[in-house]
């Protein structure tokens, strides 16, 4: 978010579109959501698009979700920790992915 918002021409512009992407993006997904849900009688978002019959589209946006988030988590840390111990990014981000991969499940 940051990393997005240091273009922005003041503070004023900066807390205007975060509340408008929160208020408006998070309302209009939680609706959608909401209605399919109803619609297909689960509250899962998996079980819902396997209930449409969206079994490819479920796998694929499960992985990219996943994937995205991670690659966001490991940027924002990459850029936190290169500034806080001066050291390059890149580097970082090797030692972050050495540490973190024997961690996983």
């Amino acid at each position: 978010m940051v990393d997005i918002m240091r273009y922005a021409k003041n503070v004023r512009q900066t807390t205007l579109s975060a509340l408008i992407g929160l208020i408006g993006g998070n309302s209009l997904l939680v609706i959608c959501g909401a209605i399919a849900s109803i619609a297909a009688g689960n509250s899962d978002l998996t079980g819902v698009l396997l209930t449409l019959g969206l079994v490819v589209p479920s796998i694929i946006l499960m992985t990219t979700n996943i994937f995205t988030t991670n690659a966001s988590n490991i940027y924002s840390t990459s850029l936190n920790l290169s500034n806080t111990f001066h050291m390059d990014r890149k580097v970082l981000i090797s030692i972050i992915l050495v540490i973190s991969l024997p961690c996983s499940p």
